[in-house]
């Protein structure tokens, strides 16, 4: 590792702007402009363009306002000193990191009950801990637990996946995100209700299916915070969105610890 840390730190992206000539960088953004209907806002992304072009002389730049400069200069010296929209940007990643982290902690949590209720237990040994009566299903119950545990997933990648796209053009990004919210509580309270480890699987089925479609807009607030990256970013934009994750996971592994019911995890068998 310390072999490659001088390699890591004297990496850099190129700008994919250096080298271009003024004007046709100019023409570039009108042309842009012109197709996105942004007309209107052309001298800002003119000015925008030169900016990223050569970031470190920006206070040259013909145009430029002494609020533009200052908030520029202020990404670099003053960290915390960013607009709302940046703190809103922050806090709209942390809140999907966290639905995140509790889902998959709820979701992994939850093989850790049913097997011994449904017939199905996964371990060696059926008189722990003497471990004197082998288990004869062992290797068939082991590949079973392994299947209902990994059926949200499996449903997300060979059905949610590919219907997600095709849902959100049908009834919009509002549309979808109620619809799949609504139908990830019903396999939920469907799991918590099995009977065996049929209708365990099927409900589990069901939630990776419509988990797909919230988890989308999950990752779409990664990509939203690399877009509004700074320089220099802020402690709260680097680490509260991790933080966040992981302060869901131990939340979520604390309230089924404490027998209280995760997002994804409600799939005790009924005794």
């Amino acid at each position: 590792m310390t072999y490659f840390a001088p390699l890591v730190n004297t990496i850099r992206i190129k700008n994919p702007l250096a080298g271009i000539p003024q004007h046709i960088l100019m023409q570039q953004v009108e042309e842009f402009a012109r197709d996105r209907d942004m007309t209107d806002m052309t001298d800002l992304l003119k000015r925008g363009a030169l900016v990223a072009q050569n970031p470190s002389e920006f206070e040259s730049i013909p145009g430029i306002t002494e609020e533009e400069k200052e908030a520029l200069t202020n990404e670099v010296t003053h960290k915390w000193r960013q607009p709302r929209s940046m703190y809103f940007t922050v806090i709209l990643c942390s809140i999907g990191a966290a639905v995140q982290g509790w889902d998959q902690t709820g979701s992994n949590g939850a093989n850790l009950s049913f097997p011994v209720e449904f017939g199905i237990s996964d371990a060696q040994y059926l008189d722990p801990p003497a471990n004197t009566v082998l288990n004869p299903n062992y290797e068939h119950n082991l590949w079973l637990v392994g299947l209902i545990n990994g059926a949200p997933y499996l449903a997300s990648a060979f059905i949610g996946c590919w219907i997600s796209d095709p849902l959100n053009n049908y009834i919009g990004r509002r549309g979808t995100i109620f619809f799949a919210a609504v139908f990830c509580l019903l396999p939920v309270i469907g799991s918590g209700c099995a009977q065996n480890w049929y209708e365990l699987f099927i409900t589990r089925l069901l939630l990776g299916m419509f988990e797909t479609f919230l988890d989308s807009y999950s990752w779409f607030a990664y990509v939203l915070q690399v877009l509004v990256w700074v320089p220099k970013p802020p402690p709260s934009q680097s680490t509260l969105p991790r933080m966040s994750l992981l302060l869901s996971v131990v939340a979520s592994s604390c309230a089924g610890n404490c027998g209280l019911p995760s997002v994804s995890s409600s799939v005790s068998a009924p005794t």
